[in-house]
C-alpha cells in the first residue's frame, strides 16, 4: 500500500479489515500509517494509545509513536525517543536499526546514522533493504560514485525509503552520469516519458526527476507540463501523503522551474510546519536561493532548531531514553 500511495483507499481498507478483526493490534499499527499520511494525526494519536494501554509490550506500536512524531513536525528527538523503545522490544530486527539512522541524517550526526545503517546490515546481510543500506553509507562517507552504481539499479522508491531520499538527478548531475539517469527512468518508469501522463501520490516523486531531466535537455515545455502536475499532487492535502512532506517536494519544485521567489517561500513554509534537514545546506539543488532574504530568514531557524535538537538527543543518550549501538 504504501508503494501504491493510494492515501483514501489505504484508510478504507484497513478500517474494513479491523471490523472483521477488531483486537488486530499490527492492523491498527497500519490504520495509524494511513491516518499520519492523510494528516489525521489526533486519530493516529488515539489509536496508538489504545494499542499501547492493550499490550504495553508491542514494538510496532512504538514505531508508529515515532512516525506521528516525525511527520507531525518539531519532533525529531522524541521520534528518536520512541524508536528506542520500538528497538529495545525488537532488538534483532535489522530495519529498527536502520530507522534509527533517519533522525541522525536529519540532523547532522553522520557517524552516528552509519553506525546504525552498518549494525542493521550486520544482523540481515541480505535483506530486501542490504544493498540500499550499503549504498547510503556510501553516500555519507562521500563515496557518491559507489552510491550512485547501486541506485541507479533500483527501482525509483527505493530512493525515498526507508531511510532518506538519496536524489539520483542531483549526485548524476555532480557525477557528470545523467544519460544513466535516464536510462534508469526510462527503464523503470517509461510512462513518464509520455504524453499526457497523470501524476499522483504513487509517481510524482519520479515524474519530478525525468522533468529535471527534460529541462536538462532542453525541453522545457514537456517539463513544465510534469512539473505543475507534480505541484498539483503536493499543493492538494493529502499533498502526495504526509509522508513525502519532509522532502520539500514544492521547493524542489519550483527551484527546478526556476521561480526563486515562489521556492524561498516555500522552503519557509516546509520549516515553519516544523520540517528540518541538515542534508539542505550542502545540496547543490538549492544553491540558487542562498542570496535570498526569506530562505536565508528560513535556514536560520532551520539550522536553530537543528541546533536545539542535536543538544535534546544528547541529553536522551546520556539518560538511556535514547539508545546507541555500541549499548545494545
Amino acid at each position: 500500500m504504501w508503494k501504491l500511495r493510494d492515501i483514501n483507499k489505504a484508510e478504507t481498507i484497513y478500517t474494513r479489515a479491523l471490523q472483521a478483526h477488531p483486537n488486530d493490534n499490527l492492523m491498527k499499527t497500519y490504520l495509524v500509517s494511513a491516518f499520519i499520511d492523510a494528516g489525521k494525526f489526533n486519530r493516529a494519536q488515539i489509536t496508538i494509545n489504545e494499542i499501547i494501554e492493550d499490550d504495553p509490550e508491542f514494538a510496532p506500536a512504538y514505531r508508529s509513536k515515532a512516525d506521528l512524531y516525525y511527520w507531525q513536525g518539531n519532533g525529531l528527538a522524541e521520534s528518536q525517543m520512541a524508536l528506542s523503545q520500538n528497538l529495545r522490544l525488537s532488538i534483532d530486527d535489522p530495519f529498527s536499526s536502520m530507522l534509527m539512522s533517519q533522525i541522525y541524517v536529519l540532523s547532522g550526526d553522520r557517524d552516528k546514522a552509519i553506525a546504525w545503517l552498518k549494525r542493521g546490515l550486520t544482523l540481515a546481510p541480505n535483506s530486501n533493504y542490504a544493498e540500499a543500506s550499503q549504498a547510503l553509507v556510501d553516500s555519507l562517507h562521500g563515496q557518491y560514485d559507489k552510491a550512485f552504481d547501486v541506485f541507479v539499479q533500483l527501482p525509483p522508491n527505493q530512493h525515498v525509503f526507508p531511510i532518506y531520499m538519496f536524489d539520483l538527478f542531483e549526485v548524476g548531475k555532480k557525477l557528470h552520469r545523467l544519460p544513466e539517469v535516464e536510462a534508469h527512468f526510462r527503464n523503470f518508469s517509461p510512462n513518464l516519458f509520455k504524453q499526457n501522463i497523470d501524476i499522483n501520490a504513487s509517481n510524482f516523486i519520479a515524474a519530478i526527476s525525468v522533468a529535471r531531466l527534460l529541462r536538462e535537455k532542453g525541453q522545457l515545455t514537456q517539463s513544465d507540463t510534469l512539473l505543475d502536475k507534480c505541484l498539483n499532487v503536493v499543493s492538494t492535502a493529502p499533498y502526495g501523503g504526509w509522508s513525502t512532506r519532509e522532502s520539500d517536494w514544492k521547493t524542489r519544485i519550483y527551484l527546478a522551474k526556476d521561480q526563486l521567489d515562489l521556492a524561498a517561500l516555500a522552503f519557509a513554509e516546509y520549516v515553519d510546519t516544523g520540517h528540518a534537514s541538515h542534508t539542505v545546506l550542502n545540496s547543490p539543488t538549492y544553491s540558487p536561493l542562498k542570496p535570498h532574504p526569506t530562505y536565508q530568514a528560513a535556514l536560520a531557524k532551520m539550522q536553530s532548531y537543528l541546533q536545539h535538537t542535536r543538544a535534546k538527543l544528547r541529553h536522551m543518550e546520556s539518560t538511556g531514553q535514547i539508545v546507541l549501538p555500541e549499548d545494545i
